[in-house]
């Protein structure tokens, strides 16, 4: 029993032998395979410059797919030893140092950089800005120093940065785990660099210069004249000019044009006494009213012209002129001018002075003038759309009060006008003008001028408006 089992099982392995040799033959014969100098699969006739030569039509080469932490793990990996990464979803290859990526479909060039601007100007912020991604990465992990905050647009091409007011300088960086590459820009801040324009007479104009879009402005109309005196009664102090401010975006290439309001003259005291003429300014101020041809009643003070900046000849600030004071008469002193967005005063008869951007055109209108004994009114101040009006008289060669020779009443301010809503306006209060503490501000300027206390003298001149200009 022993010996058959033995040739039995001798049988069965040669048997097996058979089989295989069979089927690897059947392969052979059926799969054209060739086994010479290079293979082909799928065909009998592989390319000679190829080792191996795959034909198929419906379906694919799959190579080792491997996570980073895997691939990390390859002890000596050979030169040009190809992975699938499955992290990046990318080909990469051992080039005997690194493994390196192979860039997916519609990357060209190695070069990547961030574009955007690398110096913003420090007046302009707040802001939100856009910067891009240019080069190809296939991770993009954003990250911002210096107090900036990435507000959109991580893992993206594009991003979206919020730069603080208290910003000074930081770096954006872009970074790529899958090739292990950091890409930085580094952005700073310039300090404001200003601007002075006071009057001239005439429009002053301003080109906006490469790498400036925001621009601060800063305008103060022109104060309104004093008026002349009747007797020991006072000439009325002319109105201060209003303060504007506003930020505004611009390019390069715009063109400002600028407004500097003059002050208004003052009235004088003497028959007919002349009124002052009302300042130069975008909306000119008002002249002040003549006085009547007997006595020696005061003349109104001219109201102040306004300050203004246009681009491209589109208002975007404009700040109001102050209204002339109003001239004395025999029976009382003369009204303060209003300042730059405020109602003239009353005279002394006690009737309201002119009112504040109720002119028709940026212009404030004269002060009335009497044909008989009597002082003059106010000029209204120059405005951004409307003007003040001029103070109204009271005509008589009755000292006794109203029915005669009486105080005439203040100029008013004219109105201001800012661009955005959160620009500032600031009318004047008095002779002070708006925001006066501002060192910008130069000595004087946009004074309301005070009113003549003496005969034969004029009322104090208004001081010129300014504007400043920070970019």
């Amino acid at each position: 029993m022993t010996t058959t089992h033995t040739t039995h099982a001798s049988l069965l392995q040669q048997l097996h032998i058979l089989t295989t040799t069979l089927w690897l033959s059947a392969i052979l014969c059926t799969n054209p395979v060739n086994f010479a100098q290079n293979v082909g699969i799928g065909t009998t006739s592989p390319d000679p410059t190829a080792r191996l030569d795959i034909h198929d039509t419906s379906r694919g080469l799959l190579i080792p797919r491997l996570t980073t932490q895997q691939r990390n793990t390859i002890v000596n990996p050979a030169n040009a030893l190809l992975i699938y990464n499955r992290d990046c979803r990318v080909f990469q290859y051992w080039d005997g140092t690194q493994w390196v990526t192979i860039p997916p479909w519609g990357c060209t060039g190695t070069s990547v950089a961030i574009t955007g601007p690398t110096t913003l100007q420090q007046i302009c912020l707040p802001d939100t800005l856009l910067f891009v991604l240019q080069g190809c990465l296939i991770t993009k992990h954003w990250s911002v120093s210096g107090g900036a905050i990435l507000v959109a647009g991580q893992g993206s091409d594009s991003v979206r940065i919020f730069f603080p007011d208290t910003f000074q300088s930081g770096q954006l960086c872009v970074t790529d785990s899958c090739t292990n590459t950091q890409t930085c820009l580094t952005i700073s801040t310039s300090p404001p660099q200003a601007l002075y324009f006071d009057y001239t007479g005439a429009p002053q104009q301003w080109i906006v210069p490469n790498g400036v879009s925001c621009i601060v402005i800063k305008a103060w109309g022109a104060g309104g004249g004093g008026g002349g005196v009747d007797g020991g009664n006072p000439g009325g102090n002319g109105g201060g000019g209003a303060y504007a401010s506003d930020t505004i975006a611009v390019n390069p290439g715009d063109t400002l044009t600028i407004y500097v309001g003059e002050g208004g003259n003052g009235g004088y005291c003497s028959s007919s006494a002349p009124g002052g003429t009302g300042g130069w300014g975008y909306g000119n101020g008002g002249n002040g009213g003549q006085a009547g041809p007997s006595g020696g009643s005061g003349g109104g003070g001219g109201g102040g012209g306004s300050s203004a900046v246009l681009i491209n000849g589109t208002l975007v600030v404009a700040a109001a002129g102050g209204g002339g004071g109003g001239g004395s008469g025999c029976s009382g002193a003369g009204g303060h001018g209003g300042a730059g967005g405020q109602n003239g005063n009353a005279g002394a008869c006690g009737a309201a002075g002119g009112n504040t951007g109720a002119a028709p055109t940026p212009a404030g209108t004269p002060g009335a003038s009497c044909g008989a004994d009597g002082p003059g009114g106010g000029g209204g101040g120059g405005g951004a759309s409307a003007g003040g009006t001029g103070g109204a008289t009271t005509c008589g060669s009755s000292c006794s009060g109203s029915s005669g020779d009486c105080g005439a009443r203040g100029g008013a301010g004219g109105n201001s006008f800012v661009l955005n809503p959160t620009g500032i306006i600031l009318p004047g209060a008095g002779t002070t003008p708006g925001n006066a503490g501002d060192p910008d501000l130069c000595p004087g300027c946009a004074q309301g001028g005070t009113g003549a206390t003496a005969c034969y003298t004029y009322g104090q001149k208004g001081g010129n408006g300014r504007v400043v200009i920070y970019y």
